[in-house]
């Protein structure tokens, strides 16, 4: 209301000043002015008239309408809760805890559809199968159950299922009895029969026997190339000599049959041959050394194989 009053005073102010202006304005003029003034009268006391018969209608009832609506929350989400609650009982009803089902199972042999039927998860499965395949598999009880990745509880359950030795077993060895051969008169077949001969070294056995004209000694067996002297140790105490060798007649023998004996060589008995023809013929066996024909070792060897 005191807006409205300081509103007609200064209009009331600015008519006086300026009436004899308004006189002199035309009529459409003078109609107009009146129209604007019509008008902001009319909305000024328009307001405060309106104000007037303006019904006060209460406020409604908000705090009590959300308390009701916030009483049927709760009781909805108690009845949820009540029903999750009575469903969550119900699996455990339906499923135990331990769900292992265990049977007699290798851990060296068994795949990964075993081990989850045993109970296990697909992190300790994976585990299993790297270790077993690092280690080459598990020898005994205890080397499987120390997995980390194993429960003390399921490792419990399960030891009277697992199919491995609780300790290593000691193998016994029956001792076999071997035969002791004649290394000059025994073939191939029965030479591999000694302990720690094979089908090879008995062929090599034969070969260098033949080239000697026999053996005189056991020990000549280590001259024999690829002769293990551990091989040798094994099977010399199953070897005797019995029966005797062949010599050489040193003034008459071939070339090849001095070139193959093992103590000559081809070359030397090239050297023996010409020696023989400058000098008619051998004496003794020194005289090989003495011309040089063959080393002192060497003559000491093949003096058994050799005849004048």
């Amino acid at each position: 209301m005191y807006v409205c009053k300081q509103y007609i005073l200064a209009l009331s102010k600015g008519f006086k000043q300026h009436g004899d202006d308004f006189i002199q304005f035309a009529a459409s003029q003078k109609r107009g002015i009146l129209w604007v003034l019509f008008l902001s009268l009319l909305l000024i006391f328009w307001i405060p008239i309106c104000g007037l018969f303006k019904n006060e209608q209460t406020p409604p009832n908000i705090l009590g309408a959300d308390k009701t609506a916030i009483e049927q929350l709760f009781a909805q989400e108690e009845i949820i809760n009540e029903e999750q609650e009575k469903l969550s009982n119900e699996k455990l009803v339906e499923e135990p805890e331990n769900t292992s089902v265990f049977f007699p199972f290798d851990p060296n042999t068994s795949s990964a559809s075993i081990f989850e039927k045993l109970g296990l998860n697909k992190g300790q499965i994976k585990s299993i199968l790297k270790l077993r395949k690092k280690y080459n598999g598990f020898k005994r009880k205890v080397d499987f159950e120390r997995l980390s990745v194993l429960d003390a509880a399921w490792i419990a359950d399960a030891h009277n299922y697992i199919l491995l030795p609780d300790s290593f077993e000691k193998k016994t060895f029956e001792k076999k009895e071997f035969l002791i051969l004649d290394i000059n008169t025994a073939d191939s077949t029965q030479l591999e029969t000694l302990p720690g001969i094979g089908k090879y070294m008995a062929s090599k056995i034969v070969r260098y026997r033949e080239r000697l004209g026999g053996y005189i000694s056991a020990d000549q067996m280590r001259e024999i190339t690829n002769m293990d002297i551990d091989i040798y140790n094994i099977a010399a105490p199953h070897i005797c000599i019995k029966q005797g060798f062949k010599k050489i007649n040193i003034n008459n023998a071939s070339k090849p049959m001095m070139g193959n004996h093992p103590y000559i060589g081809w070359k030397a008995a090239n050297n023996i041959i010409n020696y023989r023809k400058q000098h008619n013929k051998f004496i003794d066996a020194f005289e090989l050394s003495k011309a040089k024909l063959l080393s002192d070792s060497l003559v000491q060897k093949l003096t058994p194989y050799i005849s004048f």
